[in-house]
């Protein structure tokens, strides 16, 4: 259930904004320019980053500056869910603002439907902006450069090519003095290089922390040990490793605390793409927002990775920032927000609506703190067929076709320790919830290979 768009009509802006964003920014520098009223936008995405690791947050056990900072000029959003916690299928959810049911982006190698817009044509074609894409972009079937002029396509390795990427940035911005304002998507590919080394370390059964001089391992999650019946479906995907059985402890810690490190070494990044934006001539009239394609599992449940509808993997970052005219430093707790709210986030900035069948809603009105409306209820989607509905206070997760499912009283159980859904004191409020979900399914289009199920959809992969 979304909010109502706050957008100003596109005549009104286009009106008023005669000069654009690049001319005002080439009279004058921050202290003393004013904003254009269609402002520069620039996406910044991150790859497997869980929400919990946002230090300003209050939970994370590492330090996250970059991160703090974006918190500390703008608007984030804790209750903030990716659409679908998997690469592809979130990608191309955030870039057309449609669920993985309707885009046909399944499983990471199927292919974007052809009809269906990205943010960078809607963009050029409605509101004439410039748009620019760098680093990673993984959506099969729909080509970069058919939407956005790329000046680096990264690799898949973020260490080596997350500075590159940066760099190739500002090159473009250093270079860019057209009137047009520009709309750029910044993708980074860090902590996504915990799958690498996972990848390196899967054959060996141990790993030794004292050669290499490290001490501080972490602890794991209060949930590492928690195992609750779950779906087929579920199990197949995520529980055929046993690495709760196969991995020793220091192992298990050893993955966390390279994670932790990759971690901060986007964050540092990130922090030199906050001084390349805010510095340059354009930075008084750029909105930057900032959100992660899905998290990491980092041990919750004994497991690992993405493809799951628990916290750690669903639960993202979401930050919006426009210094000198968003509200700054405000940590929302309550609004429940998706990555398919960015697109009708980035059209309300451009001053036009959003693609059609858009089912995400504009920010900006939670942004200026203005009354109004708000969704009540959020559904996110995993491997085609499993779907997890989420309020204020509960959390449901179902898959279709299985008896299976659970209930967390997510408000007092953040680490999803107890499910509620057989205990006879909740069974009102899971009824509750499967009407939520039959609710959201009835407004969505399906594609037929959607409807199919995760058997078909896999074999339409190989």
């Amino acid at each position: 259930m979304s909010a109502p768009s706050s957008n100003t009509s596109r005549r009104e802006l286009l009106q008023a904004g005669a000069l654009g964003a690049g001319a005002a920014a080439l009279s004058g520098g921050l202290a003393h320019a004013s904003p254009a009223p269609r402002p520069n936008i620039v996406l910044i995405v991150l790859d497997q980053l869980t929400e919990r690791l946002v230090s300003a947050h209050g939970r994370s056990p590492i330090e996250t500056p970059g991160l703090d900072r974006l918190v500390a000029k703008g608007t984030s959003f804790t209750e903030s869910y990716c659409a679908d916690p998997s690469c592809s299928p979130a990608r191309a959810s955030m870039m057309t603002g449609r669920p993985s049911s309707e885009h046909g982006v399944l499983l990471n190698r199927l292919s974007l439907r052809d009809d269906i817009p990205t943010i960078g044509a809607w963009m050029r074609s409605e509101a004439g902006y410039k748009t620019w894409y760098a680093g990673k972009w993984h959506i099969v079937g729909r080509l970069v450069h058919t939407d956005f002029e790329i000046p680096n396509r990264g690799t898949l390795f973020g260490e080596a090519s997350d500075l590159s990427v940066l760099r190739s940035f500002e090159g473009k911005l250093s270079q860019y003095s057209e009137d047009t304002p520009f709309f750029a998507v910044v993708s980074l590919l860090n902590p996504h290089d915990i799958a690498e080394w996972v990848k390196m370390e899967w054959p060996r059964a141990e790993v030794s922390c004292k050669d290499m001089g490290i001490s501080d391992l972490p602890e794991m999650p209060p949930n590492f040990m928690t195992q609750h019946p779950e779906a087929a479906l579920h199990k197949k995907i995520r529980r055929n490793t046993n690495l709760r059985d196969r991995w020793s402890p220091m192992k298990w810690q050893f993955y966390l605390w390279w994670y932790y490190r990759q971690v901060e070494m986007v964050d540092g990044v990130l922090n030199r793409l906050l001084d390349l934006i805010w510095n340059s001539r354009y930075g008084h009239n750029t909105v930057v927002m900032l959100t992660s394609d899905h998290g990491d599992l980092q041990g919750e449940h004994g497991l690992i990775m993405k493809q799951s509808l628990y916290e750690a993997a669903a639960r993202v970052p979401l930050m919006v920032a426009w210094p000198g005219v968003l509200p700054q430093g405000t940590v929302d707790r309550k609004h429940l927000v998706s990555g398919l709210d960015v697109v009708p986030t980035i059209c309300d900035f451009a001053g036009i609506a959003p693609p059609p069948k858009t089912r995400g809603a504009s920010l900006r009105g939670l942004l200026k703190k203005t009354p109004g409306t708000w969704r009540e209820f959020l559904q996110i989607q995993s491997a085609v067929e499993g779907r997890m509905i989420r309020t204020e206070r509960y959390k449901h997760i179902q898959y279709r076709n299985d008896a299976q499912e659970q209930l967390f009283l997510l408000q007092e159980d953040p680490w999803e320790l107890q499910d509620l859904s057989a205990d006879s004191n909740h069974q009102g409020m899971r009824a509750t919830m499967q009407d939520l979900q039959r609710q959201a399914e009835a407004e969505l289009e399906p594609t037929t290979l959607s409807t199919s199920g995760y058997g078909a959809a896999w074999a339409a992969t190989r």
